[in-house]
């Protein structure tokens, strides 16, 4: 019975493996473009599908973002919608930036102000190359002193005219500072939590195989009194279940090339359909709360 055990254990790991990484990539792979608005076409910078906006403050906003991105080339966009489903608002705003492509392609200066009404929840993200400049923290001081008591109050278009004026206040100049923001290197939270899941998948197969290690010593010193036979069989036995270690890595192998070959195809469709914005990208950049 114990033997039987034995020689489950290596289809036991390998199964728990796929489902972790299985449920990192699913995880990781955040909100469905088909859940997202589509991009507007062309580009508009003030997108009200809340309808809370008059059409006169929509008008004035656009016309500021506008401006804006014609003397710095960079792009705010503001999204207002009903709810954002089952999805964290940080997320919906991150993948909508990278879905629209938010931010010239090369320098990423996108930024993304998203707002849930119904949920009281927004998100302010930003592209990698406005890391360094529009932080976590600074996000959150505009969005406690300038949204939230505004849109607390049922005035929406004031909290977005005022945060939109520090925000742009903020990022002038930003590319000034290109050197610090290409050293300022942003990990994502799914590539982070898919290297400590990885590790852990490293560090159980050499637990497993200095096991096998030390038992297969062990088993040879026992069973060398007996004859060669014996030793021939147990090494017989070793290689039999050598055999799903390698299975092992010949699967692991095959999902790091087809994530590989997913992420380079989903990036160079989001690419080729942004050209009404600028093709910029997002990392994890900004923050969200509610009001």
């Amino acid at each position: 019975m114990a033997g039987k055990n034995r020689a489950w254990r290596p289809l036991s790991y390998i199964f728990v493996t796929w489902l972790l990484v299985g449920l990192v990539f699913s995880a990781a792979a955040g909100v469905p473009v088909s859940e997202l608005p589509p991009r507007p076409h062309p580009a508009r910078f003030v997108n009200d599908l809340a309808g809370v906006l008059r059409p006169e403050q929509a008008r004035a906003l656009e016309q500021k973002l506008h401006a804006y991105q014609d003397s710095t080339s960079t792009q705010l966009v503001v999204v207002l919608l009903h709810s954002t489903g089952a999805y964290e608002v940080a997320d919906y705003a991150q993948q909508l930036g990278v879905a629209w492509g938010v931010g010239q392609k090369g320098q990423n200066n996108g930024l993304v102000i998203l707002a849930a009404i119904d949920q009281h929840r927004m998100a302010i993200e930003t592209g990698y190359g406005m890391e360094a400049t529009i932080t976590d923290a600074l996000t959150n001081d505009i969005m406690r002193e300038q949204f939230q008591p505004n849109f607390r109050r049922g005035d929406y278009y004031a909290g977005l005219d005022a945060g939109v004026d520090v925000l742009m206040q903020h990022a002038r100049g930003e590319f000034e500072a290109a050197p610090d923001v290409a050293r300022s290197v942003h990990i994502p939270w799914w590539f982070r939590l898919l290297a400590g899941v990885f590790g852990l998948v490293v560090l159980a197969a050499v637990f497993y195989g200095v096991r096998r290690a030390w038992g297969a010593l062990t088993g040879s010193g026992s069973q060398g009194k007996k004859g060669s036979p014996a030793l021939a069989k147990s090494s017989r036995r070793g290689a039999a279940r050598r055999k799903p270690a390698r299975s092992t890595a010949a699967e692991s192998s095959f999902f790091g090339f087809s994530a590989s070959d997913s992420d380079s195809s989903s990036s160079s469709d989001s690419s080729s359909d942004s050209s009404d914005f600028g093709g910029g990208d997002f990392g994890g950049g900004g923050s969200s709360s509610d009001w």
